[in-house]
């Protein structure tokens, strides 16, 4: 028997914990079919799935204390998100200097 864990955070924050104890030799399919996300949260079905950060396949086979996550798409690519950030202080750097 391995004994993993499988984390999903859905975007309303909440986070979905479970332990599972599975057969040796066992798959990340098979793990992700025994705990019923897909009942549980169905907008994981199709998500990107990892295990502590490494992108993995359905036909992984699990050892003892891997953690599987199931990653959500980003709303924003980081660097857009970063380049509107600063876009916003600039403009307001310069709406401030203006003003003096």
């Amino acid at each position: 028997m391995v004994q993993v864990e499988l984390i999903y955070v859905p975007g309303s924050g909440s986070t979905v914990h479970m332990r599972l104890d599975l057969k040796d030799g066992a798959t990340v399919e098979q793990a992700l079919n025994q705990s019923n996300i897909y009942s549980i949260c169905p907008e994981t079905n199709g998500l990107a799935i990892g295990i502590y950060g490494k992108l993995v396949s359905n036909e992984t086979t699990l050892k003892e204390g891997d953690r599987i996550e199931l990653y959500r798409s980003l709303i924003l690519d980081p660097k857009d998100k970063r380049r509107k950030v600063a876009q916003v202080k600039l403009k307001t750097k310069l709406a401030n200097k203006k003003r003096d």
